[in-house]
């Protein structure tokens, strides 16, 4: 019993590590998608052209948050996303949730 409760709980530990380090790689590599007219006028970006999301300092928390309770989190973001590897590296506007 003792192994099959260190098994799940390794696993599921395994996949929060993948999500978090998704979320990371899709940030710093500002691969995230555009915004829409949906996300908060704070995390838009300043700039007078620039349309990326401006969440530098607030996507840390965002991250954890999403690999902490990663099953949630893929069931609630699967209507936005194209697939598995595009919700991985946040290729969606996470903040967009209010709108839809």
């Amino acid at each position: 019993m003792r192994s099959i409760l260190g098994l799940l709980i390794g696993l599921y530990l395994t996949c929060a590590l993948v999500v978090l380090g998704g979320g990371i790689y899709g940030f710093m590599t500002h691969q995230t998608t555009q915004h829409s007219d949906c996300t908060p006028k704070a995390l838009r970006a300043k700039a007078g052209g620039d349309t990326e999301l401006a969440g530098a300092p607030n996507w840390i928390p965002f991250v954890l948050m999403r690999a902490a309770i990663w099953p949630k989190a893929y069931y609630d973001d699967m209507k936005r996303t194209a697939g598995i590897v595009d919700w991985l590296v946040v290729r969606y506007d996470p903040f967009s949730s209010g709108c839809r």
